[in-house]
């Protein structure tokens, strides 16, 4: 039997069907093959030559081994980081949770210069040799230092569960330097997100109560930031004008990575979430006590698999979403 040359268009149609296509769906494609062959050229094919079902059946079983196929080549590949440029129409979607990307490494940046920002500042402190993780030195492994945390956990007094979750965690880090349950100043803020390389925030919204979002893009630069309140990550619609919110400020600072929410949660399903992010980044170890081992998963990687834990996986589990780049954590040998 000759094999048949076919458009690609063609064979799209064909693989949209999937693995489990349905006799009726196949059918249809076929007869208007059929007909469009008839159609073109002067020999035709008459409809009762055709063993229907036989072809049918050659069909399903050629979607089904390239469906295998597919699957097995992607599981054989390294899963690399995906970093989405989404403008102001489609921002406020979580297309990290679509089905075809939902357990892929995937972060966010509004536009190409953050990205080209980001690379330029991780090229520089490789460059300078200040982080290291092995001998890698690649513009995306970006390296913080464990013992350089700042936090801030219920600075409203009203979040005692996150508070009674968290407090005795962030308190063993050591080296950490943070705030329990009172509000900072302004200048605590700006002290912890520049002298430190990863600032942590566990309250409402996105922080901007305690400091201003103008006062945190002059900054010189930025700690790595994890923004566990509601909405902290959502950007407002300006019409015709690009979207506004704190997290570009955050950028505008020059963080490498922002982890925020892109709309509200409950504390009890993200608290579960957070514990396995920091679990998965290798901020705690199974005793749920600080680590200082060094981390081979980058916290894009760990918000991923953290997303799996929430009992309301796509409410609670697709609103965190990073901006910014790869980064992962080192401590002292």
């Amino acid at each position: 039997m000759r094999k048949l040359d076919i458009e690609t268009e063609l064979y799209k149609s064909f693989l949209r069907l999937g693995s489990n296509a349905q006799d009726q769906d196949v059918e249809d494609i076929l007869y208007f093959l059929v007909d469009a062959y008839n159609k073109y050229n002067d020999q035709q094919i008459g409809y009762d030559e055709i063993d229907l079902d036989q072809l049918i059946m050659d069909v399903q079983e050629a979607l089904s081994d390239d469906d295998n196929y597919m699957n097995s080549n992607f599981d054989n590949h390294d899963n690399q980081h995906v970093i989405l440029i989404l403008d102001k129409n489609v921002q406020m979607l979580p297309w990290e949770s679509l089905p075809c990307l939902r357990f892929q490494a995937v972060s966010r940046l509004p536009s190409l210069s953050f990205l080209r920002d980001r690379i330029m500042l991780t090229n520089h402190v490789n460059k300078k040799g200040e982080n290291k993780r092995g001998e890698k030195t690649e513009w995306s492994d970006y390296v913080i230092d464990v013992n350089k945390i700042f936090y801030v956990l219920n600075p409203s007094q009203n979040l005692k569960h996150t508070q009674n979750k968290f407090e005795d965690f962030v308190k063993n880090i050591k080296g950490s330097d943070g705030i329990i349950g009172r509000i900072p100043t302004d200048q605590e803020w700006v002290d912890g997100l520049t002298n430190k390389e990863l600032f942590m925030y566990f309250g409402h919204g996105a922080g901007e109560t305690y400091c201003k979002r103008n006062k945190i893009k002059n900054l010189d630069r930025c700690a790595v930031t994890l923004l566990f309140g509601c909405s902290s990550g959502r950007l407002k619609l300006g019409g015709e004008f690009d979207p506004s919110g704190i997290i570009l400020s955050y950028l505008l600072a020059g963080s490498p990575a922002i982890v925020a929410n892109l709309w509200d949660v409950t504390d009890v399903d993200f608290d579960r979430f957070s514990k396995s992010m920091f679990k998965n980044w290798g901020l705690t170890s199974n005793e749920e006590t600080p680590t200082k081992q060094k981390s081979n998963v980058s916290l894009v990687q760990a918000v991923t698999l953290a997303r799996k834990v929430c009992n309301l996986k796509y409410l609670i589990g697709s609103a965190p979403v990073v901006y910014g780049i790869p980064c992962y954590l080192q401590g002292n040998s």
